[in-house]
This record gives structure tokens, sequence and C-alpha cells, in this order.
């Protein structure tokens, strides 16, 4: 996951890649797997795993798109090379963000004897 980074931006992500990430043309968000976690999300593109924190989910689920944008870079690299962008249905970004609510306030802290 170090070698992966997320900016935010007004209408969605970028994300950040050190390793060449080919999108296929038009993938929309059949590329795209979410899975919630304990700490919010993972999402899944052609193999390249990302991490979404709950404080991403909420900027998703309040920007002005969904919209995830590839880069590819590295640290000696100035300018970064544009991957493509695949949109992410808002209702998605709703139900994902509603299980990890969910999935956060059923967990039961252990009670020490």
């Amino acid at each position: 996951m170090t070698d992966k980074k997320i900016l935010l931006v007004n209408d969605g992500l970028i994300a950040l890649v050190n390793e060449d990430l080919r999108l296929k043309e038009n993938a929309g968000d059949t590329g795209i797997e979410l899975a919630v976690t304990e700490y919010g999300a993972t999402m899944t593109v052609d193999g390249h795993q990302f991490s979404l924190p709950a404080d991403i989910l909420t900027h998703l689920e309040t920007s002005d798109g969904a919209n995830i944008y590839f880069y590819v870079s590295s640290p000696y690299e100035l300018i970064a090379e544009y991957q493509g962008c695949i949109p992410i249905d808002r209702d998605e970004i709703l139900k994902l963000k509603g299980a990890w609510e969910y999935f956060a306030s059923s967990v039961v802290e252990p009670v020490s004897p």
C-alpha cells in the first residue's frame, strides 16, 4: 500500500501509483471492486488495491462527483502520467459508507475479566 497515494479533489480522487496501471477503455465502474473493511473500504482496480479510510468515503459522498483519476508517478518524476478515469456511481458510495457505519457501530469492545 505504500506505493499508492490518494489526493482529494472537488469531483473525486486522484490515485497515484508507482507501477504502470493500464485501464481498459470505457471500463466504467465494472473495473472496480469495493469492499468494506474495519477502517473504511478497499478499492481494487486491475489488481491494484487502494485503502479508502472512512474520511475518503465521506469526501466521495459530499464531492461534486465520484471520479477516480489514475496517474503513474515515482518520487523522482516531476510530472505524473495520466492513465485514465473511472467514475463510481454515488449510490455505490452511499451503500459502502452505510455498510461501514453499520460495521463500525456493531463492533463490540472486549470486556476484561
